[in-house]
């Protein structure tokens, strides 16, 4: 998850200093991980992640 910090962060930086642009900012990561990450986590499940290592 360090990554996806390392690669949010930048983009929260367009939006503006005000409160509504703070609040924005947040609502925009908080979507973004809500799409990546459950992809991310049925990616590796299709293809046996971990499992796949031992074969």
């Amino acid at each position: 998850m360090f990554i996806l910090r390392d690669l949010l962060r930048p983009l929260q930086a367009h939006f503006s200093e005000t409160d509504l642009g703070r609040e924005r900012a947040s609502l925009f990561i908080y979507t973004l991980l809500a799409v990546i990450v459950p992809f991310t986590s049925s990616m590796s499940s299709c293809y046996g992640w971990p499992w796949r290592l031992y074969k």
